[in-house]
């Protein structure tokens, strides 16, 4: 046991109360007693409750077992409680184990050895209940969790039990209405089920059984059934216990390998084109050419979603004039854009929503590019097109999407470069781009002051470890690794030692983020020399920290995590222009003007939140009597070595007329 056992003893005698601890403590020496003599002590015990066994008298001066059994049980479902006795019928002792009572032992003077036997079997009796109780949640929850369909059903068909996995994958809207139904409904041929069943009975397990089920809206969805039979007594079959695995998406993918080797090599030539295609103007034009190869056609279009219109951006129909804009929500085009859904058009006249450019115009496949635009080739036959031209279509728009959506990215990626580059290169911070390899990519004039290198000397040359102290090292390395893994794994700021090109050590705080679709991180210091030594000293000593604290030349606040100011400097104070007992506990962005409260919310939202490690802003503070000031203000959130957030950190500076112009 994890702590030593707790008897509540409620007897009225002392002499039997005596002779039962003597017995229990010969069995169970570290065994604490609490004896109970009257109602009150009754009741506080109860009230109490720190006890994990109940032994009492049924004859009892203030009360009787019974009453005493009722009020444990009540309060203590799980409290196992013996009835020791000299007194009371056979009748008490049913109704005794009918209200719960776990076991019933004669108070006589042979009896008094049964006692710890006692105890120890009710504590089994106990701990076997709780297993089981134990193995029937995790099966509830294995039932319920488990990512495949289960089910349990009579041979008749009469569902027993379902988990909400088949309920999702038959897509019925609730397990009510999949329960409501017979099995055999759920089978897409009833003769196939007839088959199934039959097997199931002569062998008693059928496994790895390929069939087709009926989902709530219709559609057939191909499965892998598991089942086995459970038999009764007799022998007879009670129920069967089964699994399903859905494998639709996997039959369509052995539909798609049985197209031709020749088209097959021609899609993945195309893919690999369109996988080096540098414009868009170069993927409209490999695919209608693909397209021409592989299906065949009178014509073929690209439109592409551009405000409220599909625009022709591609078309080998001379006639229909590149850049013409048609309605988003109009024509074929449109309705394929809208649904997100390939159409396979056996006749266009047939379509009320066909506006062909040409009356020969009869057959067509309307394809969605994602929500890019629309692939369209039509023929002047009718019926020309079938199902396994309509898949070649799909499966050519599918690359054509992911070069469309390739080439959208580089390009939102280059922008993004352009003002990572200009926002590192104005920044007043030391910021630099680290590639996988700790080499730099891009480094600002700050960093080039910070290290004590020129920008040649540092960019795709010195490594950043050179730029750490020994003992903070390993823990960097570790850090750089878990980012590009996991970004989220690796705290995006904390504290280190920086050393630079003369030897001179710096206490940072570095910020790491990285760029998304990349394995570069963008990183910004800031020289903490003197503030750490703050925040140490006061770890150590409050008093030297209150020296240093009060000695910096630039206005700080040690906050809480939840933005609350903890404390201020005479800096701030001064700044401020307001006393240090009307900063603190207050919240921080109280010191922000109401307007760029608005401005900024959303960031200041999520510091106070701990979604955000840093901010920086210029703007403007409210002062003594309300009067505004320009100021530059950073928060920070200081990490522990296991990267746990342990306070905030905000540095405030007041600007001159000239740097506040600079915004």
């Amino acid at each position: 046991m994890k702590r030593d056992m707790k008897i509540l003893i409620i007897d009225d005698n002392p002499d039997d109360r005596a002779l039962a601890i003597r017995e229990l403590r010969r069995e169970f020496p570290n065994i604490e007693v609490d004896e109970v003599k009257d109602a009150d002590e009754f009741i506080t015990a109860l009230n109490k409750g720190e006890f994990d066994l109940v032994i009492t008298d049924f004859n009892i001066r203030w009360t009787d077992g019974l009453n005493v059994l009722e009020k444990v049980k009540n309060k203590y479902p799980d409290c196992p409680v013996i009835m020791f006795t000299g007194t009371g019928s056979e009748e008490i002792v049913v109704q005794a184990m009918k209200g719960g009572l776990d076991d019933y032992v004669v108070k006589t003077t042979t009896h008094f050895v049964r006692l710890p036997a006692s105890v120890r079997s009710v504590f089994k009796s106990r701990e076997e209940r709780f297993a089981r109780q134990r193995a029937e949640e995790l099966y509830e929850r294995l039932f319920e969790n488990i990512p495949i369909g289960l089910y349990s059903v009579k041979p008749n068909g009469e569902i027993i039990a379902i988990n909400q996995a088949l309920v999702d994958m038959l897509k019925y809207p609730n397990r009510e209405s999949l329960m409501n139904i017979n099995a055999e409904e759920a089978f897409a041929d009833p003769e196939e089920r007839d088959i199934w069943l039959k097997l199931l009975m002569d062998k008693g397990t059928v496994t790895g059984y390929e069939n087709d089920l009926k989902s709530y809206d219709g559609k057939i969805i191909c499965v892998i059934e598991n089942a086995h039979v459970i038999r009764d007594e007799e022998g007879e079959v009670a129920f069967i216990e089964g699994s399903i695995i859905d494998i639709t998406e996997r039959k369509m993918m052995r539909r798609e390998l049985k197209i031709t080797k020749k088209k097959v090599e021609q899609l993945h030539t195309t893919a690999n084109i369109l996988d080096n295609c540098e414009t868009e103007y170069d993927v409209y034009e490999h695919v209608l050419e693909a397209a021409k190869d592989i299906l065949g056609f009178d014509s073929s279009s690209i439109l592409i979603y551009d405000g409220d219109d599909l625009v022709i951006r591609k078309s080998s129909n001379k006639e229909l004039k590149v850049g013409t804009r048609n309605p988003k929500d109009r024509g074929v085009a449109g309705k394929t854009f809208k649904e997100n859904k390939t159409f396979l058009i056996y006749d266009l006249r047939e379509w009320p929503e066909a506006k062909p450019a040409k009356k020969e115009y009869r057959s067509a496949v309307s394809a969605p590019i994602g929500d890019i635009g629309v692939f369209q080739v039509i023929s002047n036959a009718v019926g020309y097109f079938d199902e396994y031209d309509k898949d070649l279509v799909d499966i050519l728009v599918s690359h054509t999407f992911e070069a469309l959506r390739r080439i959208r990215y580089e390009e939102e990626l280059k922008e993004s470069e352009k003002l990572y580059r200009s926002a590192i290169e104005n920044s007043g911070t030391a910021m630099a781009v680290l590639e996988e390899d700790m080499t730099s990519s891009m480094v600002n004039k700050g960093m080039e002051n910070l290290t004590g290198y020129t920008r040649e000397e540092l960019l795709g040359k010195i490594k950043w470890p050179r730029f750490v102290v020994e003992e903070d090292l390993e823990r960097m390395k570790k850090f750089h690794k878990m980012r590009r893994e996991d970004p989220s794994s690796a705290p995006p700021n904390y504290t280190f030692k920086f050393i630079n090109r003369y030897g001179d050590t710096k206490n940072m705080l570095i910020n790491v983020s990285m760029i998304p679709g990349t394995k570069k991180s963008i990183l910004s210091l800031l020289d903490i020399t003197h503030n750490l030594k703050t925040l140490k000293s006061f770890e150590e000593s409050q008093e030297m920290f209150r020296i240093a604290f009060e000695h910096t030349d630039q206005g700080m606040a040690i906050l809480n995590t939840d933005g609350t100011i903890l404390e201020v400097n005479s800096a701030l104070c001064n700044i401020i222009g307001i006393k240090d007992n009307e900063l603190t506990n207050r919240d921080i962005t109280e010191l922000i003007s109401k307007k760029e409260q608005k401005l900024y919310k959303d960031e200041l939202k999520e510091m106070a939140a701990g979604e955000r490690n840093t901010w920086e802003a210029d703007l403007s503070l409210v002062g003594k009597d309300e009067k505004l000031f320009k100021a530059y203000i950073n928060i920070s959130t200081v990490m522990d070595y296991d990267g746990n957030a342990r306070l905030m950190l905000a540095f405030i500076r007041k600007q001159s007329t000239n740097e506040s112009g600079k915004g």
